[in-house]
């Protein structure tokens, strides 16, 4: 039988977070055994070494498109909806898609054209 004598002595405190394990200027917090960040605006993972994405899941509405801007994103609407993530309902006369002076009129299934003189189809 081997016996080991035991080691004393001061003991070294275990430190995660130096060096600072989290990037993007996030916050290190020290756990009892492991470390956790706090990202700051747009950064998001264990390290905060993911940049968010403004567009992931899409926040345009009812079709529309997003693309991403420095401080936010913007949506591209479908015909017939505006509002900031495409949710409003607008009326198909609005803007007016009738040409050549043609009035429009609402439908339940869209619009109608009521053409000037002269001209005609769907649109004049």
């Amino acid at each position: 039988m081997i016996i080991l004598p035991l080691c004393q002595g001061p003991t070294v405190p275990v430190t995660y977070c130096v060096p600072n394990p989290c990037e993007n200027g996030a916050t290190c917090i020290e756990g009892k055994t492991t470390f956790y960040c706090i990202c700051t605006e747009d950064f998001y993972g264990r390290t905060c070494a993911s940049l968010e994405d403004r567009c992931q899941p899409n926040p345009c509405m009812n079709g529309g498109s997003c693309t991403e801007l420095t401080d936010g994103y913007d949506c591209t609407c479908m015909h017939g909806f505006r509002g900031k993530n495409c949710q409003d309902r607008r009326g198909s006369c609005s803007p007016n898609p009738c040409l050549n002076d043609g009035h429009c009129i609402e439908k339940p299934s869209g619009f109608e054209c009521v053409c000037r003189p002269g001209y005609s189809g769907m649109v004049c």
